[in-house]
């Protein structure tokens, strides 16, 4: 097999130093070729020095230059020196994942076929610190990996009947046979999944609480530090869970059906705000107060919770914002202050003339600096021939962020291959990380 010669380094520059480090080529004069051997004697300490610098773009180029570098790179003395990196925008529909490439300035296909299942049999149920969380056809199986290293590992939580470290397996009546069961379950408000990471450690806890009869309302959750499943303290009494789960500052929140007279319990109202603290394995409660509105959405903004209400009095799609603070054992939701008329500016902005953005479905997400605004938008009307010759809307999403951190607002590139027939949309945000550990 022929063996590929290291191709030679020409710099036209003038050099001083001796034949150990270059030679010089006499046809050209101030020609330069460096011997390749130099990089493979540079100091590491150096090298490290030159690779903190760089920008997270490259530094992924970088890890195929060679094993070396790769090992280099996804250390944590490299990875923890580098600029971090703003969360994206994931969604999913049937399998596929769609991410916004900020370099590309559009949508792409986000590429997993190293995993070891198929992407049209994976649900994307959760994500945090650089990580996904997929859930597969299987009840109970769960497939987490990192887009950018490309490892990955396969759980399985413990199913079954009993009082020790297990799940009930959910009646047969609770699931759909168009669904895998645990996608099922959670859209259903019967089981809910997040990540909970400890940012010193690097470990995390993959939280997973029922909610659904005969589940005993219990809670699982796997421990990457020590790679066990460990049974946690029952969830809060309720009804079904809604909205979905969110990480934030060692916690894990998300909303909850009350059960009690007159807390939403028929209606279908939010009646808790429950939190979960993944270091001492309980569960707290608070009540959402009736006259904050129709809660719609947590997320995490800066290390505080923000809980997004529609006001009842109002029809039209905006939000309020409410932040959970916390005194000793008290907790409590207080008006939280947001650039004048946030919501209002946003549609505006992403909205066009007869092209409007239909506001009941306009979805907030956020981490740290950045939320993401993402609208539904009508982009054109065409005959439908299964309705007998109506019309019928074609709709594409529409995206806006703003970051906080410089008070500056993008209209991110649309996404058109979707409509309200082809299903629900599943959103998370993904911070790239290369040393993020599976």
């Amino acid at each position: 097999m022929a063996t590929r010669r290291r191709p030679k380094l020409s710099l036209v520059l003038k050099c001083d130093a001796g034949p150990s480090c270059c030679n010089l080529n006499p046809s050209k004069e101030n020609v330069v070729t460096l011997n390749p051997s130099l990089w493979e004697k540079l100091p590491e300490n150096l090298l490290e020095q030159i690779l903190a610098k760089l920008p997270f773009s490259a530094l992924i180029r970088f890890c195929c230059v060679c094993k070396k570098w790769k090992n280099l790179l996804l250390s944590n003395e490299i990875s923890t020196r580098c600029n971090s990196c703003k969360p994206v925008l994931v969604h999913s529909l049937a399998g596929p994942l769609t991410v916004y490439s900020p370099s590309r300035g559009g949508w792409e296909k986000l590429p997993v076929s190293y995993l070891p299942i198929d992407v049209s049999q994976l649900s994307l149920v959760a994500s945090g610190s650089g990580l996904l969380c997929f859930s597969t056809d299987s009840f109970g199986e769960f497939l987490i990996c990192n887009p950018l290293t490309k490892q990955y590992r396969r759980l399985q939580m413990p199913c079954g009947e009993g009082q020790g470290c297990v799940m009930p397996v959910p009646s047969p009546l609770h699931l759909n046979r168009d669904e895998s069961g645990m996608n099922c379950m959670i859209r259903l408000g019967y089981l809910r999944v997040g990540m909970v990471f400890n940012t010193d450690t690097g470990f995390y806890k993959l939280v997973v609480a029922s909610i659904y009869e005969g589940s005993g309302r219990t809670t699982l959750v796997y421990d990457s530090s020590n790679c066990s499943w460990k049974k946690a303290a029952m969830v809060p009494q309720g009804r079904f869970f809604r909205m979905k789960a969110i990480p934030c500052g060692g916690h894990l929140y998300c909303g909850i059906t009350g059960v009690e007279s007159g807390v939403g319990g028929e209606s279908g109202g939010f009646a808790k705000l429950v939190r979960y603290d993944a270091e001492k394995e309980t569960w707290s409660a608070i009540l959402i107060p009736a006259h904050l509105g129709f809660p719609r959405k947590l997320v995490e903004h800066r290390d505080r919770l923000l809980l997004l209400a529609r006001p009842n009095w109002q029809i039209s799609e905006t939000f309020d914002f409410f932040e959970l603070q916390e005194a000793g054992s008290r907790m409590w939701l207080a008006a939280k202050y947001m650039p004048r008329r946030l919501m209002d500016s946003v549609y505006a902005a992403m909205s066009r003339p007869n092209n409007p953005i239909l506001r009941s479905y306009i979805k907030c997400f956020g981490q740290g600096d950045i939320m993401y605004f993402v609208g539904i938008c009508v982009k054109r009307a065409e005959v439908d021939p299964l309705m007998r010759g109506c019309s019928r809307s074609i709709t594409g999403l529409r995206v806006w962020t703003h970051d906080f951190s410089s008070n500056s607002c993008l209209r991110l590139s649309d996404w058109e291959d979707w409509d309200l027939d082809n299903g629900p949309l599943s959103y998370h945000l993904l911070s790239p990380s290369l040393h993020a550990q599976v």
